[in-house]
């Protein structure tokens, strides 16, 4: 869903809902997002529509970082000397 434009060159920024934003490519989010005069450069899809919804106001913090689930150490596996020591 890319804006509309008027007679001018100046982009009319549409109104858009969060099912909005989850339905669109990316071309279509990353047509958005320049509108609106936010760097996209480099971004994957859910980036893009995570920027999209927090510029919209769904998101109100900005989304979790890349690392929401960090290894957890293997527990320490005894040799028998070990064990029996």
């Amino acid at each position: 869903m890319a804006s509309a434009q008027s007679g001018t060159d100046e982009p009319v920024l549409c109104i858009l809902n969060a099912a909005d934003v989850l339905a669109m490519n990316a071309d279509e989010l990353r047509t958005e997002l320049q509108h609106r005069s936010l760097d996209c450069t480099s971004l994957t899809k859910p980036a893009l529509q995570a920027a999209l919804l927090a510029n919209i106001g769904v998101f109100t913090v900005p989304p979790p970082a890349a690392d929401v689930n960090p290894v957890t150490p293997k527990p320490k596996l005894w040799t028998i000397y070990e064990y029996y020591m």
